[in-house]
């Protein structure tokens, strides 16, 4: 993308709202663009200066993401996040739960921090609904249930989550609170590969190199994984 592209962009962002958030993100993550996190802050900060609630969350998550900056802005993340979930917005409802489970700004208050977390996964926020899958599987912060960690994780897998998808094909495979079904597995893992998980594709190689989980040896497949999870951790 050259210079002039960029420069239309940002024209174009100053605009729209949706404009600028997908500009901020191109500079955040490096995508297209040169990767610049004061750049993306800068676009977000004005959102968020706006009071629009995403440009809270964004402008907290990129805080979160960035070391330097995390260390002295824990009190304004965990600000932006709250302003974030009063307004409405279910990642600011999953960013507050993080702010609240692990102290950031806040003191730690495991409780307020699950029933946000609950909140956020049934606005279908996959993250959350992947990590109530973890608590429940683990009993962190609350009893083992079998039964929930799979409804979570299959939630979080439907909303196209790859570590979701990963965690209920390891479900399926080893037969955690379910029957032990490899189709159910396999068809997982493969959602997961598809979806961005090296250790998912990394997984199918092994499995159709060696004629795992009752597949049948298939080097084809198995080299096509094999590609795919260097695509996905290059």
């Amino acid at each position: 993308m050259t210079q002039n592209d960029i420069r239309y962009l940002e024209r174009l962002g100053s605009k729209n709202i949706n404009s600028s958030l997908f500009i901020a993100f191109m500079y955040e993550k490096g995508y297209l663009m040169p990767k610049d996190i004061g750049r993306a802050c800068k676009i977000y900060s004005k959102l968020s200066e706006s009071g629009d609630p995403f440009g809270h969350y964004a402008l907290a998550s990129a805080y979160q993401l960035n070391t330097e900056i995390y260390n002295t802005k824990q009190s304004e993340i965990y600000f932006l996040m709250n302003e974030s979930a009063k307004q409405g917005c279910s990642l600011g409802k999953y960013g507050l739960a993080g702010c609240i489970e692990y102290g950031i700004g806040i003191d730690q208050n495991k409780k307020a921090s699950l029933a946000l977390l609950v909140e956020a996964a049934n606005e279908k926020v996959s993250e959350a609904a992947c990590q109530l899958g973890i608590k429940y599987a683990d009993g962190i912060d609350i009893e083992s249930n079998k039964k929930l960690s799979f409804d979570y994780f299959k939630l979080s897998s439907d909303l196209n989550n790859e570590f979701g998808a990963f965690l209920l094909a390891n479900i399926y495979e080893k037969g955690i609170g379910v029957e032990i079904n490899f189709k159910e597995a396999i068809f997982y893992y493969e959602k997961a590969s598809l979806l961005g998980h090296s250790g998912a594709s990394m997984y199918l190689s092994l499995i159709f190199n060696k004629g795992k989980l009752g597949e049948k040896i298939d080097l084809q497949r198995s080299s096509f994984y094999l590609d795919l999870s260097k695509k996905n951790n290059p």
